[in-house]
């Protein structure tokens, strides 16, 4: 693997914490390259980055993609992720429909937002609303959905772009941990599901408690069954959802004591690995864009906070030393 360079900028506006406006790919020779951060997020950023804006970079044997495949573990986890969702939908070999508006409206959002020379955050997010009127026309949202689906090169765009801007964030909060000088004061965190799925734990147990109630809901009196069952919609939808969701393809009660687990790994094959999970994490990110990533993922950031720093210049060094870190990592 050859050593290559990635130089771009990072434009945002100031608040609580910055938010990000402007990707832009810089054309400049660097004597003296930057070390990628901890983690490699910066790294990631400009890998994908450049991934979604040069066109002669898309091939899938191209160098970004084999340098994003040995340093992103996203790529991998989606890949298996993937998979295991299609060996369980295989069973009753369902049709995953491909929404035209959904199709189209990706398309033209992607076409407006990304350039060749970097991406506008700004346009971006009106994807938002897009996303927002699919639930809502059809009816169901994009949480533990399996079925909607959108052409491949899409598909494939929508998952960079999450993936782009969930390192993106974490390269401002590692900027903002910086500025923090109250030692007591704990430092924001950046997690690929905790994120998405906050109550990733609490779901499974809700969702158990509930494929049991469908087990006995023909035995019990109809009022009662009734009853328990607008209990369960209103008080524990999120379970519900992924029950409703899964029973199509097997019985959950045919897990038997691997239950628990075969729920926490479905909620996060649905998060990496469908076309919905990744549609839903670009949205989360998005929205952290336009309303602020305190109202989206910082709720308990106090009020008071202000990050300094609106614009970062970039020059990562992509070295045949970080190829041999990497893989001793691994």
């Amino acid at each position: 693997m050859d050593e290559f360079y990635l130089h771009f900028d990072v434009t945002g506006n100031k608040g609580a914490l910055t938010r990000p406006l402007k990707l832009e790919i810089i054309d400049r020779n660097s004597s003296s390259p930057l070390k990628p951060l901890k983690y490699h997020a910066d790294a990631l950023v400009g890998l994908n980055l450049y991934w979604l804006c040069l066109p002669q970079v898309h091939p899938i044997e191209s160098q970004h993609h084999f340098a994003l495949k040995a340093l992103d573990p996203h790529l991998p986890l989606h890949e298996n992720s993937h998979q295991r969702l299609l060996d369980l939908m295989k069973r009753k070999n369902p049709i995953i429909n491909q929404n035209p508006l959904l199709t189209h409206s990706l398309a033209e959002v992607f076409h407006n937002s990304i350039q060749q020379n970097g991406i506008h955050l700004e346009k971006l997010t009106s994807l938002i609303p897009i996303l927002d009127n699919i639930e809502k026309k059809s009816k169901k949202p994009l949480l533990f959905n399996f079925d909607i689906d959108v052409p491949h090169d899409l598909k494939n765009i929508a998952h960079f772009l999450s993936n782009l801007l969930f390192n993106l964030r974490a390269l401002i909060i590692t900027d903002y941990n910086h500025e923090i000088t109250d030692p007591a004061f704990e430092s924001l965190r950046v997690d690929s599901v905790a994120d998405y799925l906050p109550k990733l734990d609490s779901i499974t147990s809700d969702a158990i408690l509930y494929s049991q109630f469908k087990r006995l809901e023909a035995q019990m009196p109809t009022l009662v069954s009734q009853r328990l069952k607008e209990t369960f919609y209103n008080q524990t939808p999120m379970g519900v959802t992924l029950v409703e969701s899964l029973e199509r393809w097997k019985p959950l009660h045919s897990y038997g004591k691997d239950l628990p687990i075969h729920l926490n790994r479905a909620q996060l094959d649905w998060l990496f690995g469908s076309t919905a999970g990744i549609l839903y994490r670009l949205r989360e990110e998005l929205l952290g864009i336009r309303d602020g990533y305190e109202t989206t993922f910082y709720l308990d950031l106090p009020k008071d906070s202000l990050q300094t720093n609106t614009f970062w210049s970039f020059d990562c060094h992509i070295s045949e030393e970080l190829w041999a870190l990497q893989q001793k990592a691994s």
